[in-house]
């Protein structure tokens, strides 16, 4: 699944006013995907060095979408840690 993922895009964006959890967010950082996801989302999405909470303001998503840098395998790794230590369900 990583490397379909990666061979169709390396971004995910999830603009949202208000969402749950939003799981699909938690999938993209397991994939190693930069993740961009509005700043009203919780907190808990945070299971990576690579998400980024923004506001809903354009200039603010190009900005961190064209600066966004590639995502390290060994923070990939450590993100798929954390997920399989938490109470978040995946399969």
């Amino acid at each position: 699944m990583y490397t379909l993922l990666n061979s169709i895009n390396n971004i995910f964006l999830f603009p949202s006013h208000f969402e749950g959890l939003g799981l699909a967010a938690v999938e993209a950082q397991y994939y190693g995907m930069n993740t961009f996801v509005s700043s009203s989302l919780p907190a808990e999405l945070n299971v990576s060095n690579y998400i980024d909470f923004l506001p809903l303001n354009e200039d603010a998503w190009i900005n961190a979408i064209t600066s966004c840098k590639s995502v390290n395998i060994d923070s990939v790794n450590d993100c798929k840690k954390i997920i399989h230590g938490s109470n978040i369900e995946y399969s």
